[in-house]
């Protein structure tokens, strides 16, 4: 699955539902073969309005997309072999 650029919106909602958990911190599991070029950014910048207490967790991969996300992100964990 790839990251679109609609992703932002499905990502707003779940935030918007859950803003009372969101605001102690927010884990992004990401397993993606990469995505678009504008989405990354926009996703960041949405989470961090919500927490500063923001993870990345890559399973697998994660690829062009993905990987500019786990950058704008506080903390990184990669499972081993993880690409």
């Amino acid at each position: 699955m790839k990251i679109a650029d609609d992703a932002f919106r499905f990502v707003y909602y779940e935030l918007e539902d859950g803003w009372e958990q969101a605001k102690k911190g927010v884990e992004l599991f990401i397993y993606s073969d990469g995505g678009s070029g504008t989405a990354p950014s926009c996703i960041v910048s949405l989470i961090r309005q919500y927490t500063k207490n923001f993870a990345v967790i890559v399973p697998s991969h994660a690829f062009s997309a993905e990987t500019l996300i786990a950058l704008g992100e506080g903390g990184l964990y990669v499972l081993f072999e993880t690409q």
